[in-house]
């Protein structure tokens, strides 16, 4: 079973580093672990190994992850949301 992308998964437009939080934070309220530099075409479900978006979708999500990094640092940007996620969560436990 595939990811159906709405306009929050997939937005139009990524106008700036504060578009590429909430683009983030959107996948991640939908349960996707990913990784900026790791293309979406390559997530799978863990437990059936299935691909999670159609090949189009794929394709338009790493188009607009292109695009995060012409306004930021998606990896930089990525591990902010991730921590936060994890309720500010650090490498001290």
């Amino acid at each position: 079973m595939t990811v159906t992308i709405d306009d929050r998964l997939a937005p139009r437009e990524l106008a700036d580093e504060a578009a590429v939080e909430e683009w983030f934070r959107a996948l991640l309220g939908a349960g996707l672990n990913f990784h900026p530099e790791e293309s979406f075409g390559q997530m799978v479900h863990l437990d059936t190994g299935a691909a999670c978006f159609s090949v189009e979708d794929a394709k338009r999500l790493d188009r607009l992850m292109e695009r995060a990094y012409e306004v930021c640092d998606p990896c930089e940007v990525g591990a902010r949301v991730f921590e936060s996620a994890l309720g500010g969560a650090s490498d001290e436990r």
